[in-house]
């Protein structure tokens, strides 16, 4: 079989979109619950309930009342604590009142005490909060919240600074930086669960924790086509009239996975992220096989498109 590899004299072409360097580390779809469907550091809901999310998709969200009894802890874990990340989610805001954490992490200082969060502020504007050790950064959005309407929130950091996204658009950048350090306090949703708490009052859909800062575009991306976590992403073709078995293995992979047909007919194939983008392309030899190098993905889930003929499928990929 020919292994199609990142070379110009490989015998299958290969083309493979820019990818971001940020890594998809925890992607909660919050459909009722706080599992991760990328590396299970699943989290525990205390006093949440489901709710519609923003497609009207009953308990396709969770949601907070705004009481300190409400909130999901997420364990502690490094893959959530890196100096460079970025925090993607939905929240619909149902209180106007007070500032209130939507997500938060808890740095080393006893005040000022904020790792990274984005709170609904107080001053009707979204506020993203990134600190070490008792110095934090501010960042606001310019849009002003209200109750009952969905906004996608993005907040990314690392030592060159910190930019708060509001609907896929950079809202509050800085490149001051006061680096980020963390306890061993895990990541909390509605609130910091702690005795200085500002519990949140609404919805949150969707979250996403990349290691690394997404680019503008990709963050756009996001916003623009965000598709449940484990779920097919809008602008991927749902499976439909390949009748014959796709064989993928090993699935979940770590360098190159071997595709073929069960019918051993030639096939086109594309390799989609959660958001939508394609991340590779190609297609098999004559005998209909082929290895795909899949190295260079970041880790985490994605989808195989597989096309024979006028007909496909497709298949979820994990990359380990």
């Amino acid at each position: 079989m020919k292994k199609l590899l990142l070379l110009i004299s490989a015998l299958n072409v290969l083309s493979i979109s820019a990818q971001t360097q940020s890594t998809l580390v925890a992607c909660y779809g919050l459909n009722g619950n706080a599992t991760d469907a990328v590396n299970a550091i699943n989290g525990t809901t205390v006093g949440t309930s489901a709710s519609n999310d923003r497609f009207s998709n009953a308990s396709g969200a969770l949601n907070f009342s705004g009481s300190s009894s409400s909130f999901v802890r997420i364990p502690n874990s490094s893959k959530l604590k890196a100096n460079a990340m970025t925090i993607s989610l939905w929240a619909r805001p149902s209180s106007t009142v007070g500032s209130q954490y939507i997500i938060f992490t808890k740095n080393s200082a006893s005040s000022n005490f904020e790792a990274y969060s984005i709170v609904a502020g107080s001053n009707g504007k979204f506020v993203g909060v990134v600190g070490s050790a008792g110095n934090v950064v501010n960042v606001n959005s310019t849009t002003s919240y209200t109750t009952g309407v969905w906004y996608h929130l993005a907040l990314s950091f690392s030592s060159s600074g910190t930019s708060l996204y509001v609907n896929g658009t950079a809202e509050g950048t800085t490149t001051l930086s006061v680096g980020v350090d963390y306890d061993t306090t895990g990541v909390i949703l509605g609130g910091s669960n702690l005795s200085f708490n500002l519990p949140y009052a609404g919805l949150i859909d969707n979250m996403r924790i990349y290691n690394g800062v997404l680019s503008a575009t990709e963050i756009n991306q996001i916003y623009t086509n965000d598709a449940a976590c484990g779920a097919v992403p809008t602008g991927i073709k749902t499976n439909g009239e390949l009748s014959e078995t796709a064989n993928i293995f090993p699935n979940p992979a770590h360098d190159i996975i071997s595709v073929s047909l069960d019918s051993g007919a030639p096939f086109r194939y594309s390799v989609c992220d959660l958001t939508g983008k394609t991340m590779l392309s190609g297609k098999s030899d004559h005998a209909g096989n082929s290895e795909i190098l899949i190295s260079d993905l970041a880790r985490g889930v994605y989808f195989i498109t597989i096309e024979s003929g006028n007909h496909h499928l497709v298949k979820k990929l994990i990359k380990e």
